[in-house]
């Protein structure tokens, strides 16, 4: 991308403009936000602020994201909470905040010097998870209690990158060639955990619904508290990855997305499918065409829904369904 400096300058991690250059030299902010109990997503808030967003499998069905923040977020969340015209805003800016898991070490590695926040992690997580602060709630009896507030963003992470260490990525707003038509799909981790995605050609991006956890498969929108909008997203991105329980339990989930390649994946974006491949070989994520030439990303944030390599794709019901790995 053309140096942070520039006027001209481009966010790597999405593609477009940088209204503040400088900020693209502040390390990128990664954040674990609750999806469960259901009750959270009511309360989920800053993920329009987001730059992207990984959806990983945590124990029994359940799901829990963690959320990129990078460039220019604080710039717009002031603008947001200074909006008279604002919908009512949550308590806190950007959560609710979930504790650690294992596998959000291997995906902040991909991001240099990036921050994790987690509202703690059990003594066998924390110990392998660098460069991280804690958050804590507000209400010891709540435990979707945890955020993040403007105040509090501020200074929270150093400003001493190069963005060229983010730009492993490429990005061009018109589609590769290629492409099926994909209205819409879903991704389903469990009876109980289902997200569906539709394209809306007004939005220019995928909108976000999911089930309420009552097997009835009705969907409801994704609303995000800060903005009072249905979650949208130009990028969704299907990766499969190797998943490992450590445990014989099955609540500590080992999740390979550090230094492989060759794996599969599929990418939508403008209403339209791709088969691709994707590869953190060199230690940044880099996802390519059937041809092996890397493919480009619509410009804006991504949504990767990460699902196990036993997960199945069935193109005549547009529905990928995650398949639990075998028990130590």
């Amino acid at each position: 991308p053309p140096p942070a400096g520039d006027p001209g300058a481009l966010k790597p991690l999405t593609g477009r403009p940088a209204r503040d250059p400088a900020g693209l030299t502040c390390k990128p902010l990664m954040v674990a936000i609750s999806l469960f109990p259901v009750s959270a997503r009511d309360r989920q808030a800053g993920l329009p602020l987001a730059a992207f967003v990984f959806e990983i499998y945590d124990h029994d069905g359940m799901t829990r994201n963690l959320v990129g923040f990078y460039g220019d977020y604080l710039r717009q969340l002031a603008g947001i909470l200074d909006n008279p015209l604002a919908e009512a805003q949550p308590g806190f800016s950007i959560g609710p905040i979930r504790s650690g898991r294992l596998a959000y070490e291997d995906i902040k590695t991909l991001f240099p010097g990036a921050v994790l926040i987690t509202a703690g992690a059990s003594e066998e997580v924390a110990e392998q998870l660098t460069n991280r602060q804690n958050v804590f709630g507000s209400d010891a009896g709540d435990i979707n209690s945890a955020g993040l507030d403007l105040t509090r963003l501020q200074g929270l992470v150093p400003c001493n990158a190069d963005p060229a260490e983010y730009a492993g990525l490429t990005f061009d707003s018109a589609p590769p060639s290629g492409g099926t038509d994909a209205p819409s799909f879903q991704v389903i981790y469990n009876d109980l955990n289902r997200v569906r995605w539709d394209y809306s050609l007004e939005a220019g991006a995928y909108l976000q619904s999911r089930d309420r956890a009552d097997a009835s498969g009705e969907y409801y929108p994704s609303m995000d508290q800060l903005t009072g909008e249905q979650l949208a997203f130009p990028n969704v991105v299907v990766l499969f990855a190797n998943h490992r329980f450590v445990n014989s339990t099955g609540t500590i989930v080992e999740v390979e997305t550090l230094y492989v390649e060759g794996r599969k994946g599929l990418l939508f974006r403008d209403g339209l499918l791709y088969d691709i491949t994707w590869s953190t070989r060199k230690g940044e994520l880099q996802l390519y065409g059937p041809e092996g030439a890397p493919i480009a990303l619509h410009p804006g944030p991504s949504y990767f829904e990460i699902v196990s390599y036993q997960s199945t794709w069935n193109p005549e019901t547009m529905t990928v369904r995650f398949h639990t790995p075998p028990l130590p």
